[in-house]
């Protein structure tokens, strides 16, 4: 498993929802992705997110990993504007 250094969080995005228009489906380069997931890590100098939190992201920052075949996003607490 990931560990984020400092302020940072590793979040499990949720996958982009489905969009239609009428009874034809919009294709995968247009879907929208929520930038919203699950947090998976938190770094040492992050107290007030734990794991479990849904985050919602500021999608434009940030990095997208691969590990074990699933994807993260690895972001600095500045960029998490909530949490649920």
């Amino acid at each position: 498993m990931l560990k984020p250094l400092d302020n940072r969080v590793i979040v499990k995005p949720f996958p982009p929802e489905d969009k239609f228009m009428g009874r034809f489906s919009i294709p995968d380069e247009y879907k929208v992705d929520p930038n919203a997931g699950e947090v998976i890590s938190v770094g040492s100098e992050v107290k007030d997110i734990k794991v479990g939190n849904i985050a919602i992201y500021d999608g434009n920052y940030g990095v997208n990993i691969i590990d074990e075949g699933e994807t993260y996003r690895v972001l600095e607490k500045k960029n998490i504007f909530a949490i649920k």
